[in-house]
């Protein structure tokens, strides 16, 4: 008979594939563009970033930049007053690009009309449609793309956004009204992206200046229906979440990042960025551009992002690094080693995790054990006492955190056989195990 009890350890982090990976933002540059007044809107060509903005009489320009912000070309005016009803002039615009073009949408200053514009990637017009007319209010628009069609929102005010989907060619394919009571009202100054077949809306309560405490998500499908009712993702004690007009989704962590004005009036203030893991949960929330600012609009590519805002039109670009994952350690008889020894000796199992920039991240903990004959047990610190028990569950619920070696485990009665030892973490705080793919 074999008299020997061996050992194998797994240290075992298990963070989701869906999960955030735990980010440093840190900012490299900004400046003043040398044209336009508002809304300075950037997006990615595939080769250069292309920023937007509006001059101070009403027309909307163009100018590529490369990826450190130095600026290749000058800025091209690509609509103008001869564009709308009546030659007004324009006012508010969203912008993205998506298979080699642009789309803009915009609206006049009396906010009763609302256009669409294709461009090809050399800025030339290929295509322009009336989206709204004699249909006050257009301003503070939504925009988004899911790979081929275009999506414009129009607010509808005590209700949400009607939203239209076009196709590449700008032939409308749906008109759908999204929100409304009891649940599900939204005010404008909302950002908008698309991700995995499912569209991403976040908005505040309202726009009116200092009165705004919260913001919150909705998800849709391709076809915008509601898939996700209304849910708070932040809020503050004093009214001044403003404009929430940036959303943008980091792809190597799974994170979602929005960038919103913080006043309570309507002269503008700092930007914030919140950052939040796959699952919306918020991991931080920070000023990153002090002063009086507004409109945030954000684009992210590789390890960068870009950030255009109001004041007069104002380009950023931040670095992206995501920190490493938390380092757990596991050790049977204080090596980290598979290892034998003899049945009726002494095993002492010793666990620790140093957290990283992941400190304060919910997560599930797990600590467990399986035996050759496909026995699990697990750690249970979540039911007093705190022991050992038969089967595979969850060991504690709650933040990651430093932890010091602590013995889990002295016991001197295994029986002879083989034994895996499993420490770990997951943070889809949900009770399972959840495993990186």
């Amino acid at each position: 008979m074999n008299r020997l009890v061996k050992l194998i350890l797994r240290m075992a982090l298990v963070l989701a594939a869906r999960s955030v990976a735990a980010q440093e933002l840190t900012l490299v540059t900004n400046f003043a563009l040398s044209y336009g007044s508002t809304f300075s809107i950037p997006v990615y060509d595939g080769s250069n970033v292309v920023i937007s903005g509006e001059t101070s009489d009403g027309n909307i320009s163009l100018a590529k930049f490369d990826l450190e912000l130095n600026q290749l070309s000058s800025p091209v005016v690509v609509a103008g007053t001869n564009d709308t009803a009546a030659n007004d002039r324009i006012a508010d615009h969203k912008h993205i690009f998506q298979n080699g073009y642009h789309y803009l949408t915009f609206s006049i200053s009396g906010a009763n009309y609302l256009y669409l514009l294709k461009l090809d990637r050399d800025l030339s017009r290929l295509a322009i449609t009336t989206v709204a007319s004699n249909d006050p209010p257009t301003n503070d628009m939504l925009m988004a793309g899911d790979g081929t069609n275009v999506c414009v929102g129009k607010f509808l005010p005590g209700f949400g956004h009607r939203i239209y989907k076009y196709d590449a060619d700008l032939n409308l394919l749906l008109t759908n009204a999204i929100g409304g009571p009891p649940n599900n009202i939204h005010a404008n100054g909302a950002a908008l992206t698309y991700y995995n077949g499912s569209y991403y809306l976040v908005a505040p309560d309202t726009l009116a200046p200092g009165q705004n405490y919260r913001y919150s998500r909705l998800i849709f499908d391709s076809d915008w229906q509601l898939t996700s009712n209304k849910t708070t993702i932040l809020s503050n004690s004093i009214p001044a979440l403003s404009i929430v007009s940036g959303l943008s989704r980091e792809p190597v962590s799974g994170s979602f990042i929005i960038h919103y004005g913080y006043m309570t009036n309507d002269q503008g203030g700092p930007i914030y960025m919140a950052v939040y893991d796959s699952n919306w949960t918020l991991l931080t929330n920070k000023s990153v551009i002090a002063g009086q600012w507004n409109r945030p609009h954000s684009v992210i590519v590789s390890n960068k992002l870009f950030l255009g805002y109001d004041g007069p039109n104002q380009a950023a670009l931040f670095s992206i690094s995501n920190a490493p994952a938390p380092i757990p350690v596991i050790q049977a008889n204080h090596t980290d080693s598979s290892l034998s020894i003899p049945a009726g000796d002494t095993l002492t199992i010793t666990a620790g995790l140093a957290a990283g920039a992941y400190a304060g991240a919910n997560a599930d903990w797990w600590l467990a054990a399986a035996s050759q004959d496909g026995a699990w047990y697990y750690f249970d610190y979540l039911n007093a006492p705190a022991q050992w028990r038969a089967g595979l569950a969850v060991t504690w619920q709650g933040p990651i955190f430093d932890l010091s070696s602590a013995d889990v485990l002295t016991i001197s009665t295994l029986a002879p056989g083989v034994y895996w030892f499993y420490f770990g973490v997951d943070t889809v705080m949900d009770g399972l195990v959840t495993l990186d793919n």
